[in-house]
């Protein structure tokens, strides 16, 4: 299994954060539980890339509290420890602190580099996709 080490840590499980939707690896979606079934109708092999979305409907707290962060961690059976939030927005590295994981801001929304290194992001990038130039 691929997996990617920051600040000595080993990481294994990759949560990305756009909009309040959380999905492992390549892809994320904006829309919460309605419209990311509509894609899935839409996009039958979405399953291929995303083995789990946990939409914020699908909680009772949203960030910053860690609860979707988790919820998604324990369906895909991974630690936070062993983990790591990409999001680009500082609120997700404060959801990924909370959660117990490594944290990646990335630098496709509002926020400048220096937002990301003032909330505590373990490493910030140009794009979440720059993630995957670090696994091993």
């Amino acid at each position: 299994m691929p997996f990617l080490s920051i600040n000595h840590t080993m990481v294994d499980t990759v949560i990305f954060d756009f909009d309040g939707t959380l999905a492992k690896l390549k892809i994320d979606f904006v829309q919460m539980r309605q419209a990311i079934d509509e894609l899935v109708s839409i996009f039958q092999d979405i399953s291929s890339y995303c083995s789990v979305v946990v939409c914020r409907d699908d909680v009772k707290h949203v960030k910053p509290h860690p609860e979707q962060l988790t919820l998604a961690l324990k369906r895909l059976g991974s630690s936070s420890a062993r983990s790591l939030m990409v999001g680009d927005h500082p609120l997700d590295i404060e959801t990924g602190q909370n959660a117990g994981t490594l944290t990646a801001g990335v630098l496709t929304g509002h926020f400048r580099k220096d937002d990301f290194i003032r909330s505590g992001a373990n490493i910030v990038l140009s794009q979440a996709p720059d993630v995957l130039k670090l696994l091993r």
